[in-house]
């Protein structure tokens, strides 16, 4: 699969900026996350994108496809909803 978008100099400044954040404090799902999708503005293929960050078809589409829809906002990573924990640290 091969797909085009642009992104204006403010979008992509604002996800390099989440790149260089992400890298400082060593999220790695982020930053393959923003490599995947710098890698596809840049004009490469899903596939090629999979051989270099090493990760599934599925999963690039998704992301792709999520921050079509959402943006930036897509970066962000929230708790998974769910029943709490009910034990506690000790």
């Amino acid at each position: 699969m091969h797909c085009r978008i642009r992104l204006t100099n403010q979008s992509r400044q604002s996800l390099i900026e989440q790149l260089q954040h992400a890298y400082r404090v060593a999220n790695l799902r982020l930053v393959k996350r923003i490599h995947a999708l710098l890698y596809i503005v840049e004009g490469h293929s899903v596939a090629e994108v999979c051989d270099l960050l090493h990760l599934g078809e599925q999963t690039v589409r998704d992301y792709l496809r999520t921050f079509i829809r959402n943006g930036i906002d897509s970066l962000r990573y929230r708790r998974p909803p769910g029943r709490p924990a009910r034990l506690t640290q000790t």
